[in-house]
Order: C-alpha cells, then sequence, then structure tokens
C-alpha cells in the first residue's frame, strides 16, 4: 500500500503545479504583464512632452514592470520545473511497482500452470 501511495503523491504535486500555472496564466498574467491600450497612450504622450521628471517617472514605471514580468517568468518556469520533476519521479516509481506486479503475475502463472499439469 505504502508503494502505491507514492506515485500518487507525485502526481499530486505534478497536478497541483500545473494549476497553480494554469491559474497564474490565467489571471495574473493578463492584468500584470500586458500593458493596455490606455497606459501605452498615456506613456507615448508623456514621451511627447519630452519632460525631465516625466522621462525620469517612466523609466522606473518601465523598469518596475520588466521586473515584475522577470518575477512572472521565474514563478512560470519554476512551477513548470516542479510539475515535469514531479511527474518523472511519479512515472519511474510507477514502472517499478508495474515491474514488481509483472513479475508477481508470472510467478502466479507458472504456479495455475504447475497446478493444472499436476491435475492431469
Amino acid at each position: 500500500m505504502g508503494m502505491l501511495i507514492r506515485p500518487v503523491i507525485f502526481n499530486v504535486v505534478t497536478i497541483a503545479a500545473l494549476l497553480i500555472a494554469l491559474v497564474q496564466l490565467l489571471i495574473v498574467a493578463p492584468g500584470r504583464t500586458t500593458p493596455t491600450t490606455t497606459e501605452a497612450v498615456q506613456l507615448l504622450g508623456e514621451l511627447a512632452k519630452e519632460d525631465e521628471a516625466v522621462d525620469e517617472s517612466l523609466s522606473v514605471r518601465l523598469a518596475t514592470d520588466q521586473m515584475r514580468r522577470q518575477r512572472f517568468s521565474n514563478s512560470m518556469t519554476v512551477t513548470m520545473g516542479i510539475a515535469i520533476v514531479a511527474n518523472v519521479i511519479a512515472n519511474h516509481l510507477g514502472r517499478g511497482r508495474q515491474r514488481r506486479n509483472l513479475d508477481r503475475i508470472r510467478r502466479l502463472e507458472a504456479e495455475l500452470h504447475g497446478l493444472q499439469a499436476g491435475r492431469t
């Protein structure tokens, strides 16, 4: 029973990581990583004014946006990495269990054939 639980745990981790990634893509990404048309128009209008203060605030806003995008990208990379590793572990553990079960089935089949041969 303990051997059955281990692959299941890693499959649950895989599913959880993929769900987290999906939530990030659907909820976090659209509002956080893509500028709206209004923001783009405002930025272009501010650039057209060529004011020193605007240039400084613009570079700060762009740097902040770039950092936010980088954090999102890093988060997605880590989440997907966790999902991949958990899935590989679950598959490896599942294959080991499958080999053991196959060996047991073959032994039982051999015993069954031996019993059937003894009856005839």
